[in-house]
């Protein structure tokens, strides 16, 4: 395996070589040429987005005193009046629709007007079914309402409430002696998922307090399903370090898993969530039980994205009670011409305990957290149309350690919206511990025009203590006619899996359909 990684790794480097040397080899009017052409296609994309959405556009390109744009810089524009960070649909297919406020229209309006009418709202219905196994099935439906004020010298208030499944209680249909895996709350659940004072002096500072939604690599909020969002209770605050340096902290005292309530010290990991089973590598006994529980964590990041090609993320979190985690990653376009372009991908993480007295996986005879993460990806695009991809990822640590040197990721574990290049829709290499993972996946949009539509395939495999191998469809469609808003979403997953692992050993089928329009 060793080997095999060293060739992979040559093999990456090798055709970034390749890349850079065939760009060097092009003459500076062909550079112009493509330069040029790629302009035009991304302000035609700009433009039908904005038509086909009606989602505002943030302005990405720096300006000076005189307001005129400057497209030779280009400007992080992430900390603004016009991005509501906490918007929960901002990282949906049909993205968040936001209310364009200028200066001007902020300076001329009274206090009241200011408060009142500067700001944003968004109101999402919907409804799921989800299939597993196949006898284990469960539906659901509801609704979110999101706003937020317009800046009063600076500050917004804000916030969400959530209300599934009000009247009729969908009850949870399971085969004897299987394990229930619930994706959707099969109880009534009614509550404010986010409620927070922000203030912000546009580009520069941005701090969101109180019950709020986070994405970060490994905490991350859930914004694509019918379900409370799992929002964060704590504060989260930006600090744009130049035009395109961005720093991050956060620190939090409680969480709202999905299905729950209220903000408690329960993680994913908790058996209070769809009771969720796995085998531990080194006992075979189940883990993963109530008392994995966390008072906190605090976190602090940096994202450095100097051009819409290039990105760098760095990342530090201490999840109390489990680990520490340094992680980072980096991701790179390169243009051959204005139709065709690669993309390259590596991520690397550490998990440790250093400073921490006893953690929960300890106490439970899980073995503490020790781990190490590498991992890359190459991809080709062709227009807007076409994707594909492939990707490794390796853990490894001590055998005694959690999961034989995995990871634990108290936010994502089951959800799997962790930031892995090989995860799965149902599982990655933080549900099946430490070794190695591979993938490939391609992305069709077959609807000329219509990018926010997709049809996605995806093969992953997992060479751990419990190998896996899995299989994925993804379908979204989004209609260019018809109520601006709506998304019909469908997803399947088909795994085969030893006896030691998944619903009843063997194989692992799971469908989830959700229709969903927001306004």
């Amino acid at each position: 395996m060793k080997n095999s990684y060293s060739k992979g790794s040559w093999l990456m480097i090798m055709l970034l070589y390749g890349t850079v040397v065939f760009a060097d080899s092009l003459t500076t009017e062909s550079q112009s040429s493509i330069e040029s052409a790629l302009a035009i296609k991304k302000e035609k994309r700009l433009l039908y987005n904005e038509a086909e959405s009606n989602d505002f556009y943030i302005d990405q390109c720096a300006r000076d005193v005189n307001g005129v744009c400057d497209p030779t810089i280009y400007y992080d524009r992430y900390i603004s009046v016009n991005n509501y960070i906490q918007n929960p649909y901002n990282n949906m297919i049909t993205g968040g629709t936001r209310h364009m406020v200028t200066e001007s229209d902020v300076q001329n309006k009274n206090i009241v007007e200011q408060f009142l009418t500067n700001g944003t709202y968004n109101a999402q219905i919907g409804a799921g079914w989800a299939l597993l196994n196949p006898y284990n099935n469960n539906y659901t439906y509801g609704g979110t309402l999101f706003a937020q004020s317009g800046h009063v010298e600076g500050f917004a208030l804000g916030g969400a409430m959530e209300v599934v499944n009000p009247f009729l209680k969908p009850g949870y249909t399971y085969a004897v002696g299987d394990t229930k895996y619930g994706l959707f709350p099969v109880t009534q659940v009614v509550t404010p998922s986010q409620l927070y004072l922000e203030y912000q002096l546009p580009d520069h500072v941005q701090v969101d307090a109180g019950w709020i939604f986070i994405q970060t690599p490994w905490m991350n909020s859930y914004d694509d399903a019918m379900m409370v969002t799992a929002p964060f209770q704590g504060v989260l605050a930006n600090y744009q370090l130049s035009t395109n340096w961005r720093l991050t902290g956060i620190a939090t005292n409680g969480y709202e898993e999905m299905g729950s309530v209220n903000f408690n010290q329960d993680t994913m990991y908790n058996a209070s969530y769809g009771n969720f089973i796995t085998r531990s590598p080194s006992g075979g006994q189940n883990i993963f039980s109530d008392n994995y529980t966390s008072p906190g964590s605090i976190a602090l990041g940096s994202v450095y994205h100097p051009s819409e090609d290039y990105e760098l993320n760095m990342w530090a979190y201490s999840f109390s009670g489990f680990a520490n985690t340094i992680y980072a990653d980096s991701n790179y376009d390169i243009h051959v011409n204005p139709l065709n372009k690669f993309n390259i991908g590596v991520q690397a993480g550490n998990q440790n305990t250093l400073g921490m007295q006893t953690t929960a996986p300890q106490q439970v005879g899980d073995g503490s957290v020790n781990s190490n993460l590498v991992g890359a990806k190459l991809g080709y695009s062709f227009d807007d149309w076409f994707n594909i991809d492939a990707s490794y990822d390796t853990m490894f640590g001590p055998k005694n350690s959690f999961y034989g040197g995995g990871f634990i990721s108290p936010y994502t574990f089951t959800i799997v919206n962790d930031p892995l290049y090989t995860s799965g829709l149902a599982a990655g290499l933080i549900e099946q511990g430490a070794g190695n993972a591979y993938r490939i996946g391609t992305i069709f949009k077959p609807i000329p025009g219509n990018s926010r539509s997709k049809i996605e395939f995806a093969y992953e495999q997992f060479d751990t203590v419990s190998p896996v191998k899995e299989y994925d469809v993804d379908l979204k469609y989004v209609p260019m006619m018809g109520p601006r808003g709506l998304i019909v979403h469908l997803e399947g997953d088909y795994a085969t899996a030893p006896n030691t692992n998944y619903v009843n050993g063997g194989d692992f089928l799971f469908i989830e359909g959700i229709v969903t329009y927001t306004y």
